[in-house]
């Protein structure tokens, strides 16, 4: 049991014996230096997205999809009315609701 101990008890002895030392390359002139640099490049970095993105969401979006303009065979496919008044028309399109009704007048 002694042996097993001795090398765990050796390893305690050491780490209290040292002083406490930062064990990493470079100096605080360095770090700083660094750190300056990375602070630049981060802020550069938010500039360029900042302008990158407000050229994107500024341009024009013309080229959205037009429903009315482009009406596909798959989008009235109908293989049982609908259970309401106009069974051709779907329950929130307003626009179509509004024709039905004036065609019935």
């Amino acid at each position: 049991m002694n042996r097993l101990m001795q090398p765990a008890a050796r390893a305690v002895r050491t780490a209290i014996s040292r002083p406490a030392a930062r064990q990493m390359s470079g100096d605080v002139e360095e770090a700083t230096k660094l750190m300056s640099t990375w602070k630049m490049v981060s802020a550069g970095g938010a500039v360029a997205v900042v302008c990158i993105g407000g050229y994107v969401f500024s341009a024009g979006h013309e080229e959205h999809f037009d429903l009315e303009k482009n009406k596909f065979h798959y989008m009235q496919v109908r293989n049982k009315a609908f259970p309401w008044s106009c069974s051709d028309c779907s329950l929130f399109d307003t626009k179509c609701w509004a024709e039905a009704r004036a065609a019935k007048q």
